[in-house]
């Protein structure tokens, strides 16, 4: 049976978290900063994680440092010390690992708690637990057992007003794509496409990765060194999403993706494969395969103010059901419903 945790005041709620982190996506950062506000929140994470610096003040952070392993009788040991100090009233453990690692403690902890599934790949031990928060639509069907919950995630806003600059005649019609070079974000088949898109279209890919010598030999082998360029790593993504005249998502595979909540908040318009959550934001119109791109970014240019305008008014019905704000608190409604229905 589960043990409440004492509470005096605001609902403590600690997250777990068993990755270091790799690259901007690290969507549950911004869902405990938003809750932050809200909740006395704390975070549990690796020692040496990449995203210490995105952590809001106001939340407590404990670092393990016993090595990061789902069988490590140490860490075990360091966690149940670490979550029998905080007294959370309920736990939200992200992705497999930390779920899979803090079900093996919670058989002395036993507290409520519940898991996020990220992505829709599969996880058997979301099988296993008995509360699960799915991200998206396809999430929440990737948990065979059913009863998964859908919650949507989103993004920090900041202070940049959505893309509505007129492109001039005769300047290039400018497509971006984000994400880190890696195979699964498909960029290798968003590159191979311009050679069948208009000629004034350019191609701007920002981010960095494994990937990116493979993807400039392709560039180079396809003769599209004008017309396509490798960023690089950008601090100002908004900026640059605000900036291009379509935005791509090429990803093979995805849980969100987290730039898709961004280009919905500050991009003139966008065009996406089947993954995550992109069908619950796009129409069917702007969803297509990897040999739809070419087809699809030549329409946008032909047809860039319809595009826009449709854009725009997704933007509007959309907004409030990505606001971090309502997110944290739809999370915070949920958890109180959980720890209501646990054992006294």
């Amino acid at each position: 049976m589960w043990v409440r945790a004492n509470r005096v005041g605001a609902m403590k709620v600690c997250h777990f978290i068993a990755s270091r982190g790799i690259g901007r996506g690290e969507l549950y950062i911004n869902l405990a900063n938003a809750m932050s506000r809200m909740a006395d929140v704390s975070l549990v994470v690796p020692k040496g994680n990449k995203y210490r610096h995105r952590i809001d003040p106001a939340i407590q952070v404990i670092e393990y440092s016993a090595a990061n392993s789902r069988y490590n009788p140490l860490l075990w040991l360091e966690l149940i010390g670490i979550f029998r100090a905080r007294k959370a009233d309920i736990i939200n453990t992200h992705f497999a690992k930390a779920t899979e690692i803090f079900r093996i403690v919670n058989r002395v902890l036993r507290r409520p708690y519940v898991a996020t599934k990220h992505n829709p790949r599969k996880g058997r031990v979301f099988e296993k637990v008995a509360h699960v928060i799915g991200v998206s639509a396809l999430c929440v069907a990737s948990v065979r057992k059913g009863g998964a919950k859908k919650i949507n995630i989103g993004v920090e806003l900041e202070d940049v007003p959505p893309g509505t600059e007129v492109r001039l005649p005769g300047e290039p019609f400018q497509v971006a794509a984000i994400g880190r070079l890696d195979a699964i974000k498909g960029f290798e088949h968003l590159i191979a496409s311009l050679a069948d898109v208009h000629r004034h279209v350019r191609l701007d890919i920002i981010g960095e990765g494994p990937e990116r010598d493979a993807l400039q030999t392709l560039i180079e082998k396809r003769g599209l060194a004008e017309r396509v360029r490798l960023v690089g790593f950008r601090d100002d993504i908004p900026q640059a999403i605000a900036a291009a005249d379509l935005m791509v998502i090429s990803s093979l595979s995805e849980g969100g993706p987290t730039v898709g909540l961004e280009i919905l908040f500050y991009g003139k318009t966008m065009i996406s494969t089947d993954v995550g959550f992109m069908t619950e934001i796009l129409p069917p119109h702007c969803i297509g395969g990897r040999e739809d791109f070419a087809a699809k970014i030549n329409e946008v240019a032909d047809n860039h103010q319809k595009f826009c305008d449709e854009f725009a008014e997704i933007r509007r019905l959309k907004r409030d059901q990505y606001s971090i704000e309502n997110i944290a608190a739809e999370h915070l409604a949920h958890y109180r419903e959980l720890i209501a229905q646990s054992p006294q």
